[in-house]
């Protein structure tokens, strides 16, 4: 039973799942560029939807979630103007790691890409 109330039956990730947990977790990306074979593997992507996956480009898959993040980064910072201003460069990177507010961009798109655990799919993490 779902938070609606409703039963909701367990099913095989497919691959819009699957790319969206590949948008959505940088470690997923990382092993992914690595070995796809076995990121589709830990997703539990079956049949067509294993070939597929494989076949997606690593650096394209990047780029799309730097897109995402970017745009996220936007609206915390429409949300936030002078915070951001205070943090200024500082706001995305301090000295090579992500600051609080990338940390809550990435979050956000898990949010949103999150919808695998409320059909019953297993998340990678």
């Amino acid at each position: 039973m779902n938070s609606t109330g409703s039963t909701t039956a367990m099913s095989t990730p497919d691959l819009t799942w699957g790319l969206a947990q590949l948008l959505s977790n940088p470690r997923l990306r990382d092993l992914f560029a690595r070995d796809a074979d076995e990121a589709a593997r830990r997703l539990g992507l079956v049949g067509t939807d294993t070939a597929a996956f494989r076949a997606m480009s690593a650096h394209q898959v990047n780029a799309q979630a730097q897109a995402l993040i970017d745009k996220r980064f936007r609206e915390v910072a429409k949300l936030l103007p002078r915070t951001m201003a205070r943090l200024g460069a500082d706001a995305r990177d301090l000295d090579g790691r992500p600051t609080w507010a990338l940390s809550m961009c990435n979050a956000c798109l898990r949010l949103e890409f999150d919808s695998g655990a409320s059909r019953g799919k297993t998340q990678f993490t």
